[in-house]
């Protein structure tokens, strides 16, 4: 079983409990607003005119808070589904050999997104993005998974001095079409996650000059 360093993606989790919590907010300020309205239509009852105004008062509030709330809800669906795809990521890759290291959620300085994955073995250093969502965008995940890989080429070889050759990968929860395997997306390797270890232990065996140990401060504690 290959070594783990790291944790699951701190982002991923903070990100859904915002906007949960920003869900369930809104729906407690939604239903005090609608229970004070409830409570001045009892006490206004008798005037026709005050109670059809806070009757659609409430009606409008439910519209506007509605479409606020599962706006946050639908979000924090997306980043669960994040968490789910590389929660199946990491029981695949421990099943790499244990000459592999993974190292998760991989923070780059001056990077804005983290590198779900980067495992560091025998045939070379790979950087790992998964995607629990169908390969629809996939220009953007592509472009994704490129910064990635050419901040951390970038990173090692201003670490160590070394032009360090990272292989990148992009790999989806669902197969991914073979339309995407084409030309235009050659220099990312886009492969179904089961996939994944198969790429990895198949590749040419290279001597790393690099210290995993250097990965130990870019991960998430």
């Amino acid at each position: 079983m290959a070594v783990f360093i790291g944790n699951k993606s701190q982002y991923l989790i903070d990100r859904k409990f915002d906007n949960k919590y920003k869900a369930l907010l809104l729906t407690l300020i939604f239903l005090l607003i609608a229970s004070i309205c409830y409570v001045l239509i009892f006490f206004f009852h008798s005037e026709l005119v005050s109670t059809i105004i806070l009757s659609l008062l409430i009606f409008i509030m439910m519209a506007i808070f509605n479409k606020y709330i599962w706006k946050y809800l639908n979000i924090a669906k997306k980043y669960r589904a994040g968490l789910k795809g590389e929660s199946w990521a990491y029981h695949v890759l421990k099943t790499l050999p244990d000459t592999y290291t993974v190292i998760q959620d991989v923070k780059i300085p001056k990077m804005l997104s983290n590198i779900d994955y980067v495992v560091i073995g025998p045939t070379g250093i790979f950087s790992v993005e998964v995607k629990n969502v169908k390969n629809t965008n996939i220009e953007y995940y592509v472009s994704q998974a490129r910064n990635e890989y050419i901040s951390l080429h970038n990173y090692l070889k201003e670490t160590t001095g070394s032009d360090v050759f990272v292989i990148p990968i992009l790999a989806f929860t669902k197969k991914p079409n073979d339309t995407l395997k084409n030309s235009k997306y050659q220099e990312i390797n886009i492969l179904f996650i089961e996939d994944i270890i198969r790429f990895i232990v198949t590749q040419k065996e290279i001597k790393l000059l690099i210290n995993v140990e250097i990965f130990t401060s870019l991960s998430s504690k």
